[in-house]
């Protein structure tokens, strides 16, 4: 079992390859783990980077130590270290907007209760896949 104190130093691990966790899914732990970490953001960026799996863990590698010490520069925009990984994960990894938008309306169309589910769970996973079709495909039922 983890304690407080290394969850906040060990970054969530994110593989490309893993089907059960979405990219959208990883960012939102990592900024979550950002926020609550108390480590310097070189220190951040290094270990955000060894926790990278498959073919981002091979993307992370490519990373010059200057690049994971300070950052980099994306379309004339300094970043710094952190962002500056997200940026690139995303570039390769996140989903194209169309992609997105035709995941939520999927989502929102195919739900349906799940196996012995209670109410509350249904109606709080419903409003949650209808706010992603509100937000990402701006369709509002």
């Amino acid at each position: 079992m983890m304690n407080a104190q290394t969850h906040q130093r060990m970054p969530p691990a994110f593989n490309p390859d893993n089907p059960n966790v979405s990219f959208r899914a990883y960012v939102t732990d990592l900024m979550h783990w950002v926020i609550m970490t108390d480590m310097a953001p070189q220190q951040q960026a290094a270990a955000i980077a060894s926790r990278l799996e498959g073919t981002a863990r091979e993307m992370a590698r490519s990373l010059t130590p200057d690049e994971l010490f300070n950052g980099g520069v994306v379309d004339g925009t300094p970043l710094d270290a952190v962002t500056y990984i997200i940026h690139g994960l995303h570039r390769h990894f996140a989903q194209l907007d169309e992609e997105s938008r035709l995941a939520a309306m999927t989502e929102l169309w195919a739900f349906e209760r799940r196996g012995s589910e209670s109410i509350s769970s249904v109606l709080a996973r419903f409003e949650l896949v209808r706010g992603r079709a509100r937000v990402e495909a701006t369709f509002d039922m």
